[in-house]
């Protein structure tokens, strides 16, 4: 089931990542995180990138251009940046959860206090949130920002501490490489990962290049975190596998190589960890159309379940959350202002006039719709994440189950758009479909209003 569910990802993740250059992930003084669009970081990337949507994940070429101007000092381009970052931040600790929670006694919100500190300021004053520090020594040519954060997190001293203290010591990944020589290196990439010749051979001349060069050049004290290897660094290692192995090799390719050494490393190690969190590979699956069929068509209809779970959840919760605070005339008037606006398809205007309300200000803030699409948002991920790590069976893979995370993000950020930009149009939307989640809400509604007679 896992490679059919990478079959349906595909349809899933085009422009994921897009959201997350305009919306900033920030703790929730009630507990845990949430995400907050940020309007002005939106409508700068549109005006600045007007055919942005039309482009399949521009990431690299996005990030490169965003970093230059950040660099000739535009704001916004640097705090979109770190909207992808504060992301980025919160998969990582997420990851972390999944692959060492469980066994060490630690969740999400245990670590994000350390690295999740933005808040999304434009001007950054005496204090530096994490993620502009990230933002500071990020350099496009060397690595995406995914990559370069995703490192920089997992080499965060205070977030090292923390776990240190729950009994799990994080190695970075130039600890490794530091600990692993090369005939290891070689034996662990042909025997356990059967790689092809080639590639391990390339991967053997960047692994003893860097030996060469950064040893020597490391702290002293093997208790301090081992920085990343400079530029001067990087081209040092250029020059030494030219000379040793008559082989022409950039900067940015010897970058990666040693990315994907560690990488290959820290997979092997994990191996080697208690059964609890050994990664569990899934079973052979068949990949004839039938099954993929089947496993879509069980997937809608667990989206659609989920969806309507999540509504009763949220509406009910603000309906009694309502009448508490609140007289009970109240729970009527939001009742009827989201069906006028969901079934009936008024503007909030509209819905001000029939309800003889001074002002469409008083809906929007009866109504609260970036409230209860992002409420909505956060029930849906929650049961449809649960279903889909059962379904497909990826145990604790850090990275199928970021990938599942990823695409959700997107499938759900299109479901509330979709509602977003419906809300916008005029009154040709009568003549139109309307969004799933309103046509949702609508029946939602008229089961309550028969549920009252």
């Amino acid at each position: 089931m896992a490679k059919v569910w990478m079959s349906v990802q595909v349809q899933m993740m085009e422009n994921w990542e897009l959201s997350m250059y305009w919306s900033l992930v920030r703790l929730n003084p009630a507990g845990g995180y949430q995400v907050n669009h940020i309007r002005q970081v939106h409508a700068y990337l549109q005006h600045l990138f007007p055919d942005l949507q039309a482009k399949p994940k521009p990431d690299r070429a996005l990030q490169r251009r965003l970093a230059q101007l950040f660099q000739a000092g535009e704001l916004k381009a640097g705090l979109s940046l770190r909207c992808y970052i504060s992301h980025v931040i919160l998969q990582e600790c997420q990851a972390l959860v999944k692959q060492f929670g469980a066994y060490y006694g630690f969740d999400v919100a245990d670590l994000l206090s350390y690295v999740l500190n933005d808040e999304g300021e434009l001007t950054i004053g005496t204090f530096k949130p994490f993620g502009y520090e990230i933002l500071e020594k990020y350099n496009a040519e060397v690595a995406a920002l995914s990559t370069w954060a995703a490192r920089l997190v997992r080499q965060n001293a205070d977030l090292k501490r923390c776990l240190k203290d729950y009994g799990l010591l994080l190695i970075s990944d130039w600890g490794l490489l530091n600990d692993t020589k090369a005939r290891q290196l070689r034996r662990i990439l042909r025997e356990y990962f059967d790689e092809a010749e080639a590639i391990t051979n390339q991967a053997i001349w960047v692994h003893e290049a860097y030996r060469f060069v950064y040893l020597p050049d490391r702290p002293g004290s093997r208790g301090e975190i081992c920085a990343d290897p400079t530029a001067e660094q990087l081209q040092r290692m250029v020059a030494y596998i030219q000379a040793t192995f008559q082989q022409s090799l950039s900067p940015a390719t010897v970058m990666t190589c040693l990315q994907w050494s560690a990488k290959r490393l820290r997979q092997y190690r994990l191996k080697q960890q208690p059964k609890s969190f050994q990664r569990i590979d899934p079973p052979v699956e068949r990949e004839d159309d039938l099954e993929i069929d089947r496993f879509l068509h069980d997937y809608q209809q667990q989206v659609l379940q989920c969806l309507d779970q999540s509504i009763n959840t949220v509406v009910k919760g603000r309906i009694q959350g309502t009448s508490r605070r609140i007289r009970v005339t109240t729970v009527e008037n939001f009742l009827q202002a989201l069906n006028s606006y969901y079934c009936e398809g008024l503007s909030q205007g509209e819905i001000a006039k029939k309800m003889e309300v001074s002002g469409q200000d008083r809906i929007a803030k009866l109504l609260k719709l970036t409230q209860l699409r992002s409420e909505i948002k956060l029930h849906m991920f929650a049961c449809l994440q649960n279903y889909i790590q059962v379904v497909v069976n990826v145990g604790d893979s850090p990275d199928q189950l970021l990938a599942i995370d990823a695409a959700l993000t997107e499938q759900l950020d299109q479901l509330i758009q979709q509602d977003q930009d419906w809300g916008f149009t005029t009154k040709a939307h009568l003549q139109q479909q309307g969004s799933l989640l309103g046509r949702r809400i609508c029946e939602y509604l008229k089961g309550l209003s028969l549920k009252s007679r």
